[in-house]
C-alpha cells in the first residue's frame, strides 16, 4: 500500500505540472539540465538511540568518510515562480557510533517542485542573483552494511527499496541566458529504517546534502530563461519593455526627420506654387489692357512634356474664342528643358493639337489658322511652366 501512495502522488507532482504548462504560452526559455557534486552528511536522528546504541552519524571517527555523489536533472519551468525538476542521484553515506558504523551506496529518481522566491521581490527585477526553495521526493534502492569499529568485522547489513522527502533551498548565477551557476543545501530523510544497516522497521535516517552545480537551458541566446524573469517583469507581467521603449524612441526620431523634411518639402512647393500664381495674375492683367479689339491674344498652357490640351484649357478657350472669326496665327512653344530637337518637334506638336481644336471643336476653317514655331524662349526662372504653351494671335 504504502509503494503505491507513493507512484500516486509523483504521478499527481508531475500531471499537474505538465497540464498547468501546456496552458501557458510565452517566449521565454524553459527548459534546462544539470548537473551537481553532492557532499552527503548523515544526520544524527536521537529519537532512535537506545540504551545498547545510540544513532549513527557521519564524520564521527576514522572509519567515516567524506561522502559524494552527483546528481543529473532536467528542468522545466512554468512560470518565473514556480517549475519542476526530475532527476537522478547516486551517491555513499557512512556514519558511526561508539560501537560500530555503517556503509552504504545509494540509488533514486527524484522530483521536485522549484519555488523561485527572488522573482515575486520588485526589487530583484535586475539582479542575476536568484534564491530558491524546493520541495521534493525520491525513489530508489540501497545496499548497507555495518561493522564492528573494533575489529571491523561486519556486524549485519540490508538492502531494499526506499522512498524518502527532501526540503532544500538554494542560490543561483546567471553567467547568461542560457549558463547558470548554483549551490543547493537540502535536508533529507529517507523512510527506511534499514538505511543506515539495522532493519527495525520502525524507523527512518536523515541525512544532509550540499551541492554545487551548472546548467544549461535550451534556446536562442538572446531570449531569456523562465527562471531568471522577474514575475511582476514586463518579459512575462505584460507592458513595455526597455527594448522596446529604444525601439520606440528609434521610431520617433526616424519619424520626426521625415516629418521635418515633408514639411520643408512642402513649404517649398507652396511657394513655387504662390510664384506661379502671381505669374498668372500678372499674365491675366496684361491681357485685360489689351484696347485695339482688332488685334487679340490667348493663351493655351500645357503641362510639363505634354501636347495635350487640358479640359480647363479647352473651355477657357471655348469661352474667349466665341464670335471670333477671321485668320488665326497659334506660335507654339517649350520651355528651357531637354534636347532643342525634341522641343522643336513639341512646339510643333502643340500647335498641332491647338489648331485641332479649333477645327473640330469650334468649327474654324483650317485654312484660316497658319502656324509658327517661338525661337527663342522668355528666361523665367522658376516659372518655366510660362514657356509651355501657344500663343493664339487673331483678326476680327
Amino acid at each position: 500500500m504504502k509503494i503505491s501512495m507513493k507512484h500516486i502522488a509523483m504521478a499527481a507532482l508531475l500531471q499537474a505540472g505538465v497540464a498547468y504548462g501546456q496552458s501557458q504560452e510565452n517566449n521565454l526559455k524553459t527548459w534546462s539540465i544539470g548537473a551537481r557534486a553532492v557532499h552527503l552528511y548523515d544526520l544524527p536522528s536521537y529519537k532512535f538511540d537506545t540504551e545498547t546504541s545510540k544513532d549513527m552519524k557521519g564524520l564521527n571517527g576514522d572509519d567515516t568518510k567524506f561522502d559524494l555523489g552527483f546528481d543529473m536533472y532536467v528542468e522545466k519551468q512554468f512560470t518565473p515562480f514556480w517549475g519542476v525538476q526530475v532527476g537522478f542521484r547516486a551517491a555513499g553515506l557512512t556514519g558511526a557510533n561508539d560501537v560500530e558504523y555503517y556503509e552504504n551506496s545509494f540509488y533514486e529518481g527524484t522530483a521536485d517542485l522549484l519555488f523561485n522566491l527572488s522573482n515575486l521581490d520588485k526589487k530583484h527585477i535586475d539582479s542575476r542573483w536568484n534564491y530558491y526553495v524546493r520541495l521534493g521526493m525520491g525513489l530508489g534502492k540501497f545496499t548497507s552494511e555495518r561493522f564492528l569499529i573494533g575489529d571491523d568485522s561486519p556486524n549485519g547489513g540490508f538492502d531494499d527499496n526506499y522512498w524518502e522527502g527532501r526540503a532544500g533551498a538554494g542560490v543561483q548565477y546567471e553567467i547568461n541566458p542560457s549558463w547558470r551557476v548554483e549551490l543547493d543545501v537540502a535536508y533529507n530523510v529517507a523512510f527506511n529504517d534499514g538505511f543506515d544497516g539495522y532493519n527495525n522497521a520502525s524507523g527512518s535516517d536523515p541525512y544532509l546534502s550540499t551541492a554545487l552545480g551548472v546548467a544549461y537551458t535550451f534556446g536562442k541566446k538572446e531570449d531569456k530563461p523562465m527562471y531568471g524573469v522577474n514575475f511582476f517583469s514586463p518579459e512575462y507581467f505584460g507592458g513595455e519593455t526597455e527594448a522596446d521603449r529604444n525601439q520606440a524612441t528609434s521610431v520617433d526620431s526616424a519619424l520626426a526627420n521625415e516629418l521635418a523634411s515633408a514639411k520643408e518639402k512642402m513649404d517649398e512647393m507652396d511657394a513655387t506654387i504662390a510664384r506661379q500664381e502671381a505669374a498668372l495674375e500678372e499674365l491675366k492683367a496684361e491681357k485685360q489692357k489689351v484696347e485695339a479689339p482688332k488685334q487679340q491674344k490667348e493663351f493655351v498652357f500645357f503641362d510639363f512634356d505634354s501636347a495635350q490640351m487640358t479640359e480647363a484649357a479647352k473651355r477657357e478657350l471655348v469661352k474667349s474664342m466665341a464670335g471670333v472669326s477671321g485668320k488665326v496665327k497659334l506660335t507654339g512653344y517649350a520651355d528651357n528643358t531637354g534636347d532643342s530637337g525634341y522641343n522643336e518637334k513639341l512646339k510643333q506638336h502643340r500647335a498641332d493639337a491647338v489648331k485641332q481644336f479649333l477645327v473640330d471643336g469650334l468649327q474654324m476653317n483650317a485654312a484660316d489658322i497658319s502656324i509658327e514655331l517661338a525661337g527663342s524662349v522668355e528666361d523665367v526662372k522658376n516659372n518655366e511652366f510660362l514657356n509651355r504653351k501657344v500663343l493664339i494671335e487673331f483678326q476680327n
